[in-house]
């Protein structure tokens, strides 16, 4: 099958779980090494293994993607990756560095806490280790992980092994150093006799790499899916272009986006790091490097940390990286997720109101009559929205579309209103003449066929007389009176008594009233709807119109 294909095969997503990802998760995912800090040739074709690679994606229409085969639209864009020559620290997990530093030994890396058994504080049998370690399973399955009594364990945790007491490991005997942090992302370590030295990436991801998995749920972590070393990275992810799309400007120049931007530098920093490396500089010039190559990752996802100077353009705004692009009023979640631009939705001021129920909302009424709300009919709301369509789009409530059995979407206008509020006949004789074509009308009733032209007519519809001046002088016409219409469509009369069972004004209604009452029986005789125009009856099971005959 083709990944065209295997794109588009449904699937139900049965849950989703956020981890740390493995450095071989993100080679193994990515489409693309990139080593080139460039982005366009002078023929304006993206360089191989550039920033703007043609395998991780495409944003210009009729160009191919190189990875998947698919075009703009069609393409879902690909990762691709940056082999880091050191390590450096994920700025968004200091703190599960700095609680996995002060939790292991320095030495053998295992918990600072008693795996004999005896050193339990309830149970002789049990090891301290067995006690907290229930401590934290009883707190998962009564709270979850997000919860903050889950946060104040591994705290808890974390205070009982940094404690002075704990000062030599219990299980290799050596001594351990006070860790501190200095923000943003260097750490220390503090002996009593001895100076602090600092802990560089390299050594703390070291330090991490042995601690086992069976300790990882003292630290807040699950074994099966993340590994406490990952979050020093060795290699670092590029996203898609479509992430990152370039712009092209009036005047022909390609302007590229912030991420890009930080990516370049990264990639430069990280060239230079190499080259001094092979070229065997000094340790303190590799060390600047390193430190600078720290920088560029750290504004990449956060351009707002403390501590530290952010990235700026050429113009000397701050770059918007990844954590600017997430949080905040103008980010992804509040902007374009919650706050996104839909059709059928708006935005007002409420305030309470005595008129008001507790579970109730005041919509302003011009918002309400354009703002529709999808009502699909059925047999116990057919006769209310029936009026709701007479009243048509400019009366609150009314009806501004009608979408048909072949799913094709009709607009109610003052003209269609009582043509889709009414019946049909299906009669071919019945036919409602154009005066301007002199074809006469031949039905029964002109007055009605003024208003409503046949084969069109409603049941119960009222209308009136009135005059209106033209150039031709005073000319009577015929009008429909709206609230009577929807009175009788209510087996009311304008008064708001009911109207007897017999009385043809109210059929519709007491149509209604007899298919709910029995819904089994034909309708009585005096409950058939007959054609005003010609005086053709429904037949109920040919469900056509046919002309009655008179013997």
């Amino acid at each position: 099958m083709s990944a065209r294909g295997v794109a588009k095969i449904p699937k139900r997503i049965d849950s989703i779980k956020f981890s740390l990802m493995d450095p071989n998760e993100i080679r193994k995912m990515s489409a693309v090494e990139v080593k080139t800090a460039d982005t366009y040739k002078d023929d304006g074709h993206a360089y191989k293994q550039g920033l703007m690679d043609p395998k991780m994606g495409v944003i210009d229409p009729g160009i191919r993607c190189e990875t998947c085969g698919n075009k703009h639209n069609e393409c879902p864009s690909h990762f691709g990756h940056i082999a880091l020559e050191l390590p450096v620290m994920h700025i968004g997990f200091t703190m599960l560095i700095k609680t996995a530093l002060k939790s292991t030994c320095n030495q053998c890396s295992n918990i600072l806490l008693h795996s004999a058994p005896e050193t339990h504080p309830l149970d002789p049998e049990k090891s301290e280790q067995d006690y907290y370690r229930d401590r934290v399973h009883d707190v998962m399955r009564k709270h979850g992980v997000g919860s903050t009594e889950f946060k104040k364990i591994i705290k808890e945790i974390e205070k009982e092994c940094s404690m002075a007491r704990r000062a030599i490991c219990m299980h290799c005997g050596s001594e351990q150093g006070k860790i501190m942090l200095d923000k943003p992302t260097t750490f220390k370590e503090k002996k009593k006799d001895k100076g602090e030295h600092k802990l560089n990436a390299r050594d703390i991801r070291e330090w991490l790499e042995k601690i086992p998995d069976e300790n990882l749920i003292f630290l807040g972590m699950d074994s099966d899916s993340s590994r406490p070393e990952w979050v020093i990275m060795k290699v670092l992810p590029v996203p898609p272009i479509t992430v990152r799309p370039s712009i092209t400007l009036d005047s022909g120049d390609r302007s590229e986006d912030d991420l890009t931007h930080k990516m370049v530098d990264v990639l430069r920093i990280n060239q230079r790091l190499r080259e001094n490396r092979d070229a065997g500089a000094p340790q303190l010039i590799v060390e600047d490097l390193w430190e600078l190559l720290q920088y560029h990752v750290t504004t990449y996802f956060d351009n707002q940390t403390s501590g530290i100077p952010p990235a700026r353009h050429r113009s000397g705004r701050p770059l918007k990286t990844l954590s600017q692009r997430l949080k905040g009023k103008e980010g992804r979640f509040r902007s374009n997720l919650s706050g996104k631009r839909v059709n059928f939705c708006a935005r007002t001021v409420i305030s309470p109101d005595p008129n008001l129920g507790i579970n109730e909302v005041g919509v302003p009424v011009h918002t309400a009559k354009e703002l529709t709300v999808p009502i699909r009919v059925t047999s116990r709301n057919r006769e209310q929205l029936r009026r709701m369509i007479l009243r048509g789009p400019d009366t609150h409530p009314g009806v501004n579309y009608i979408i048909r059995g072949d799913h094709f979407r009709v607009r109610i206008t003052d003209r269609t209103k009582f043509i889709w509020s009414g019946f049909r006949c299906l009669n071919p004789n019945c036919d409602g003449g154009d005066p301007e074509r002199e074809e006469p009308y031949t039905g029964m009733n002109p007055e009605l066929n003024e208003v409503l032209r046949a084969p069109n007519f409603l049941p119960g519809m009222v209308f009136r007389q009135e005059n209106k001046r033209t150039i031709e002088g005073l000319q009577e016409l015929y009008v429909a009176d709206l609230e009577a219409t929807i009175a009788n469509l209510r087996g009311e009369d304008l008064e708001g008594r009911s109207l007897k069972d017999d009385n043809p004004n109210a059929i519709i209604h007491n149509r209604w009233r007899w298919e709910r009452e029995h819904p089994d029986e034909d309708y009585p005789e005096h409950l058939i709807v007959v054609c005003p125009h010609c005086g053709s009856p429904w037949d109920e099971e040919e469900e056509e119109r046919s002309r009655l005959t008179h013997g």
